[in-house]
């Protein structure tokens, strides 16, 4: 559930399946602190 997971600390939330490329963008956010 995304509001339980973001509620306990989560940065980011995604569901299967995902793209290669979704993974590699939500990545690259996170990692820029843009989230």
């Amino acid at each position: 559930d995304i509001a339980k997971g973001m509620a306990l600390g989560a940065d980011a939330y995604m569901t299967k399946p995902f793209s290669t490329r979704e993974l590699v963008e939500k990545v690259s956010d996170l990692l820029r602190g843009r989230a």
